[in-house]
């Protein structure tokens, strides 16, 4: 296997175990949808792995220049929202340029 994507992690490349190796998922237009293996759970995020997935698949598919989100940077905001309404944000890097998208989980 040789990773691709992040630019900076192309020359890295080694051997995994099969059973690790799954095929990714395009919609019909061709955009990628996400699935909860794709991401990095946290104590803080894994009770609304549901919610922020619509979430996060709709950014992808809606905001310009973001259709492909840093699956590792997923995480709650500590100084957004409420316990009873959590915000969320997650990295895409547009031309470039890391830049957070902030949603909440009723966004998908």
């Amino acid at each position: 296997m040789q990773v691709t994507s992040p630019p900076w992690l192309t020359d890295t490349m080694g051997w995994v175990p099969a059973s690790i190796i799954r095929e990714i998922q395009y919609r019909p237009d061709g955009k990628r949808v996400y699935v909860e293996a794709d991401f990095s759970w946290e104590w803080d995020t894994v009770d609304y792995k549901d919610t922020p997935l619509s979430a996060m698949n709709k950014i992808s598919r809606e905001t310009p220049g973001c259709p492909e989100l840093d699956t590792a940077s997923l995480a709650r905001s500590p100084t957004r929202g409420t316990p009873a309404d959590p915000v969320f944000f997650i990295t895409c890097d547009p031309n470039g340029r890391a830049m957070n998208v902030w949603f909440k989980p009723t966004d998908g």
